[in-house]
């Protein structure tokens, strides 16, 4: 399931609602039927207002925030490891085979602007790969308009796992890897850890690291930030 949530901007106390779920046995392979209702809608509300306690309220889409596979579809985009992927500006990427990984360098680039991205006809080697219901949504623009940066993305799959991966295998060369005990003893400490009921996944040994989901490293993120916060409180209070 593919579902489409919101949330009302500056009212953290309004829980997140469901507008609508894609339901198949596969993920979504075209973008008009997935996301067509709810332009419409949206333009609607828009165009005609809704009344809340007696006042007409317009409606207008703030921001989409989507991982980067959601992005490239919903945009109809080339995906961010191609050789136009950035969302942002039009830097293009340089491919590196030691280490296999794909880098953006040109931090000068120009940036991408609304107009450019519309008038850009779809291509298989441009930025732009097909058309999107999104470019008819009213007051919406298509560059600024949807967020490239979430926390789950860069810091806890990014930043956590790059140094989970070099603590227990060794990537932070000519730094020294922890040794077998010490990932042992980690994994024992990790996997005896209980967690609130709400969790319904557990941590895994660090044998399956590369198997770990997003909410292990958000898990290990936050015992990791107690942990040094109670090591630090303790020293400072003994002093």
């Amino acid at each position: 399931m593919w579902p489409i949530l919101m949330q009302l901007h500056n009212m953290p106390n309004v829980p997140v609602m469901v507008v609508g779920i894609f339901c198949g046995t596969s993920k979504p392979s075209d973008v008009e039927p997935f996301l067509r209702p709810l332009v419409e809608e949206l333009n609607r509300l828009h165009d005609n207002k809704m009344t809340l306690n007696g006042k007409k309220i317009s409606v207008s889409v703030r921001v989409i925030i989507a991982d980067s596979p959601a992005r490239a579809f919903i945009k109809q985009v080339c995906y961010y490891n191609g050789v136009n992927g950035c969302l942002k500006c039009k830097c293009c990427e340089t491919s590196l085979k030691t280490p296999k990984k794909v880098i953006f360098e040109d931090t000068k680039a120009p940036p991408r602007t609304d107009k450019e991205f519309r008038d850009e006809n779809p291509s298989f080697t441009g930025h732009r790969r097909g058309k999107t219901p999104l470019t008819d949504l009213k007051r919406f623009d298509m560059i600024k308009c949807i967020a490239t940066s979430d926390l789950l993305h860069l810091i806890q799959l990014g930043i956590v796992f790059k140094l989970l991966l070099g603590w227990v295998e060794g990537a932070f060369a000519p730094f020294k890897k922890w040794c077998k005990e010490d990932v042992i003893e980690t994994s024992e400490k990790l996997i005896s850890i209980l967690l609130p009921s709400e969790i319904h996944r557990k941590f895994r040994s660090l044998n399956y690291l590369h198997f770990w989901k997003a909410t292990e490293f958000v898990l290990f993120m936050t015992v990791y930030i107690l942990l040094v916060t109670f090591i630090f409180c303790f020293m400072y209070t003994k002093r």
